[in-house]
């Protein structure tokens, strides 16, 4: 165990507080364009102050701001908008977005709702967006779009809140599609699974081109009264096929066992290695609530070979232990959006991230730590952050771990607060190696100040987050635009800075 482990704060030193409260939206102001000047020139002040990517540590540079397209669908008219962003996945020169906010219009069957919809950006130059995939025929809100796993030539998309016709349930469904030229078609649909099911809140997809197999692992988190299972479905002979449907072996209603996934499958001279990571953040251990519980499966019988709880489980309630979860071959990281540290004991607390590592075939710990936040408004860790919300595992043993709560600066003058912005911290080891406690910070990535007044602040940066060629995509679901409402977006950063731009919101 590493040295940083001693950072968590022992369960005597702490005291239980309130659950982090709800912020309403602000309503939007509108601006002229001298004023929307003036505040640009502000942001870009600021953030050339506090940096926002390209620092030695991790070299990443912003390079593209992406945004929907909305043309041709009705108004976009949900409280918190389509929610642009919600969902990220990269692959190649290919980018899966989704914004399961997103209105459509689903007819005299399903209405217009909140269906959802994926956008599909190709790199070619610049991003592109290739295609904008609705989704109005799944019940009256099935929110696609909620998470979306990209291996091409395979989209994978969770819309949990399916219902089976005439039904009203959320059971939840994945979908799969499959690339042909430059259009992905829509090609197999899983099963509807239970009452209150919610499958599709988690997706992940593993697949092998010489082969031409696929692995496909599907959440469940509600079903059977929150004690949550995985599906896990094979793509193979161009059928889909039910390969696993399990929970772990201590499950009980209310883990939520299904709540994230991460699956992981290699395959060489024909045999293939596969593991899945599956989180249960709600887990109690003791008298704790909320601890969570990490478990692995292994083997083409998906046999649990290991359950992970964190720091002290029993004695830490409302850590959600598995909030954030992302797996390779040999790492294993996991972010508790509730972990405590020396600096935040109380609830709500700051969040914290810790690395497993695959030694002998033991999922053996590393370390773990919480936020630096240099650049934040108050910098440092702060309650309510959610640090290790969303956790995903890069090029050159890059982690990066999103904050999507944590509090800005607010372009007024003198300077304000504004609250959720978010931030992702980059964690790597000194020397080059996996690391991801404090002293393995390489800086973070974080939007400049906000406007007053204009949905910016509540934008929650780093709800998402995902690497794919040696890039990192980050879901900005809720920010908005300087008139007004909240469309999202979401940033890419690369490490070429030949392309990074310097934009107007």
């Amino acid at each position: 165990m590493h040295r940083n482990l001693s950072r968590f704060r022992p369960a005597a030193l702490l005291a239980l507080g309130l659950l982090l409260p709800a912020f309403a939206a602000r309503p939007a102001a509108p601006l002229e364009a001298a004023e929307w000047r003036a505040i640009h020139d502000q942001i870009t002040e600021h953030e050339a102050a506090h940096g926002r990517g390209g620092t030695p540590g991790h070299g990443l540079v912003r390079t593209a701001v992406l945004a929907g397209d909305y043309d041709g669908l009705p108004a976009q008219t949900a409280a918190d908008g389509p929610a642009f962003g919600a969902s990220v996945a990269v692959d190649g020169d290919w980018l899966a977005v989704g914004a399961p906010g997103a209105m459509v219009d689903g007819g005299a069957t399903h209405g217009l709702n909140r269906h959802g919809a994926v956008f599909m950006f190709q790199r070619d130059g610049g991003w592109q967006l290739r295609q904008r995939i609705t989704l109005p025929n799944h019940g009256p809100s099935p929110e696609c779009g909620t998470s979306v796993a990209l291996r091409v030539p395979i989209l994978v998309i969770g819309c949990p809140g399916a219902t089976p016709q005439a039904s009203s349930d959320p059971q939840g469904r994945m979908l799969m599609y499959r690339l042909s030229g430059p259009t992905w078609f829509w090609t197999a649909v899983s099963a509807h699974y239970g009452a209150q099911a919610r499958c599709g809140t988690s997706v992940d997809v593993a697949h092998d081109a010489a082969s031409d197999s696929t692995r496909i692992a599907v959440g469940c988190p509600g079903r059977l009264s929150d004690r949550g299972e995985v599906m896990v479905y094979g793509w193979e002979n161009l059928s889909l096929s039910l390969l696993g449907r399990f929970a772990a072996a201590e499950s009980v209603a209310g883990d939520r066992f299904g709540e994230r996934v991460a699956l992981y499958r290699g395959c060489a001279l024909g045999i293939c290695t596969q593991r899945l990571a599956v989180a249960a953040p709600y887990r109690t251990h003791g008298p704790a609530l909320a601890g969570g519980s990490v478990y692995v499966f292994e083997g083409t019988g998906w046999t649990q070979t290991a359950a992970l709880t964190g720091p002290a489980p029993s004695q830490f309630a409302l850590t959600w232990f598995g909030s954030g979860l992302a797996m390779t071959s040999s790492q294993l990281v996991i972010g508790a959006r509730g972990g405590l540290t020396f600096d935040c004991g109380n609830v709500p607390r700051c969040g914290t991230v810790t690395r497993y590592q695959r030694v002998s075939g033991t999922w053996t710990l590393q370390e773990g730590g919480g936020a630096i936040n240099a650049g934040g408004n108050p910098p440092g860790e702060q309650p309510g952050m959610e640090f290790g919300a969303a956790v995903a595992i890069g090029h050159d043993n890059l982690v990066a771990v999103a904050a999507p709560r944590t509090d800005g600066w607010r372009a007024t003058i003198p300077a304000g607060q504004a609250e959720d912005i978010g931030l992702v911290e980059l964690r790597r080891a000194g020397d080059g190696g996996w690391g991801v406690s404090w002293g393995d910070s390489q800086g973070e990535l974080r939007p400049g100040a906000v406007l007053t007044g204009n949905n910016r602040d509540q934008g929650r940066f780093g709800s998402s987050v995902d690497f794919g060629a040696r890039r990192l995509a980050v879901g900005y679901p809720y920010v908005g635009t300087p008139l007004g409402g909240r469309v999202g977006q979401v940033w890419v950063y690369e490490e070429d800075g030949l392309f990074a731009n310097d934009f107007e919101d």
